[in-house]
């Protein structure tokens, strides 16, 4: 176990200044929503407010491999219709506090014939466990309704991250 410890320490010292190097700094996320952006209706106006909750391991129908969801919430006063959209960057982390670049881009979607109802929840695939990173400190940072296709009372409260570790294709989550 130490072997390997000291293996991801020299490659996260030697590979982190070629990556910084050659980037020179990390990718913009491809949102559209800015988290400083809050859109509130007050009055007679009631909007669906969408949020992600958890982000959901579940089996899948292939043995072995578990799929990965967002669990979305409409925490709003009425029901929000239409596609509801996802994106999920996959972010490597350096000892798991310092993020260095985006590995990885999901996006996913899901429509609820009725639309989803105030406190209603749904969970909206966006990858294969095994279409993830094999080792390291990552987090995963994902939003809903990306491009405001669904108008809301809040599109600051959009945002969801969660940190993990990788080890052996295995993923812990990190509290």
């Amino acid at each position: 176990m130490k072997i390997i410890g000291v293996a991801f320490l020299i490659a996260n010292l030697i590979c982190v200044p070629c990556i910084y190097a050659s980037t020179n700094h990390l990718p913009e996320p491809k949102t559209s929503v800015s988290p400083f952006d809050k859109t509130s209706v007050s009055g007679f106006n009631a909007n669906p407010d969408l949020v992600i909750e958890d982000i959901v391991k579940k089996p899948s129908d292939i043995i072995f491999i578990e799929w990965l969801y967002c669990r979305v919430k409409n925490i709003g006063d009425v029901t929000a219709e239409g596609w509801i959209d996802i994106e999920v960057d996959v972010i490597w982390m350096l000892f798991g506090k310092i993020p260095i670049k985006i590995v990885k881009s999901f996006t996913g979607n899901a429509y609820l014939e009725g639309g989803v109802q105030p406190g209603e929840a749904i969970d909206i695939f966006f990858a294969e466990e095994e279409w993830l990173p094999r080792f390291g400190f990552y987090k995963l940072s994902s939003v809903v309704n990306p491009n405001g296709n669904i108008p809301e009372k809040d599109l600051g409260n959009n945002f969801y991250e969660e940190s993990f570790f990788v080890l052996f294709g295995r993923w812990f989550w990190l509290e």
